[in-house]
């Protein structure tokens, strides 16, 4: 009757509970795998697989190419507007930035940033305005904010537009938030004007409304599916990045800075590697160390050097018994080969 099928009901639901709850009881074994027996790509073979790729859909990637080259005329209008042009969208946009410029900018000097090359000196680019357009030699500066202010008051408000083109303004050697106030302030100049490209999809973070305010975007979704490729070549693997890889990160960065710079870090890596200072030195005894050699005269040269060195992760910092301590973040092999026995070309 009723009471047998309630208990056979019954009976069903307590089953079912305690498959669900034994379901859970089993212990889920932790896996001995690791990241290190994955069997990645070095660079130079994921490079040589790249070129190996055919390319695609070329009809489609050629029909966004001429619709962007319609917006041409748009971009240059909204340059003399007084505003700066953002382009946003999924490719690289290299490519259609280079054209723009060569084709449209033609009434005043074009400076190229290249913002994923991780060895990015702004400094550099602030001195060719100065020294190259201002005419400017000789004048030096505390700090960047300092050098833009000079551009802001004595460029002449007669002089043509200078146009700053900047490719993936969010490249990892400019999301700082210091790269960003000194982009940010060069943008607000009257005769700068800035075109730049973005691809990471959290880019606008980077910006507060005061650095928004400066940069006083005019944003264009410039779709274009090519391939990263020039951006690519700078980029760490987020998993297995070899040795070689960090090495050639670090090439390039002492490429980019003087021979002082590098003396001061060969002092720091002989450090590390011959004196037995495996956790890093304190601040004033590698300033100590650095005057004796003649290459900096006071500290704040020294903090100057450090914090550039720090922004290309060739110096870091870390506590070790409540002391900051400076240290290389590579490892042995890597110091000596590609930091103390470097040499200029």
């Amino acid at each position: 009757g009723e009471g047998q099928e309630e208990e056979e009901e019954q009976e069903k639901v307590s089953l079912r509970s305690r498959t669900f709850a034994g379901a859970f009881d089993k212990k889920n074994p932790t896996s001995t795998n690791t990241l290190a027996q994955l069997n990645m790509m070095s660079a130079s073979e994921l490079k040589k697989a790249v070129k190996k790729l055919r390319p695609k859909n070329k009809r489609a990637k050629f029909a966004l190419q001429c619709a962007h080259r319609k917006l041409f005329r748009q971009w240059l209008m909204q340059l003399h507007a007084g505003f700066n042009v953002l382009l946003f969208g999924v490719g690289s946009k290299k490519k259609t930035l280079q054209r723009f410029a060569s084709e449209w900018l033609t009434e005043g000097p074009v400076l190229v940033v290249n913002g994923y090359f991780p060895a990015l000196n702004l400094q550099k680019i602030l001195y060719a305005i100065t020294k190259d357009i201002m005419q400017a030699h000789g004048k030096t500066f505390a700090t960047l904010l300092e050098h833009v202010e000079y551009i802001r008051e004595f460029l002449p408000e007669w002089a043509p537009n200078v146009y700053i083109v900047i490719h993936n303004i969010d490249g990892e050697s400019l999301r700082s938030e210091a790269a960003q106030s000194v982009l940010s302030r060069m943008a607000s100049v009257p005769q700068l004007r800035v075109i730049a490209s973005v691809d990471h999809v959290l880019a606008s973070m980077l910006w507060s409304a005061r650095h928004m305010s400066e940069f006083n975007w005019l944003a264009h979704d410039v779709t274009t599916y090519e391939v990263y490729e020039k951006e690519l070549q700078y980029a760490t693997p987020v998993v297995g990045g070899d040795q070689e890889d960090r090495a050639r990160g670090i090439e390039f960065v002492l490429r980019s800075l003087t021979p002082n710079h590098h003396e001061i870090l060969v002092i720091l890596a002989k450090e590390q590697l011959e004196e037995g200072e495996k956790q890093g030195i304190a601040f004033h005894r590698y300033l100590e160390l650095c005057q004796d050699a003649m290459l900096v005269g006071s500290e704040v040269d020294m903090k100057n050097h450090l914090n550039e060195m720090r922004d290309h992760h060739l110096v870091e910092t870390r506590r070790v018994d409540g002391r900051e301590l400076y240290y290389i973040p590579y490892a042995e092999d890597i110091v000596q080969k590609h930091i103390i026995d470097h040499t200029y070309d």
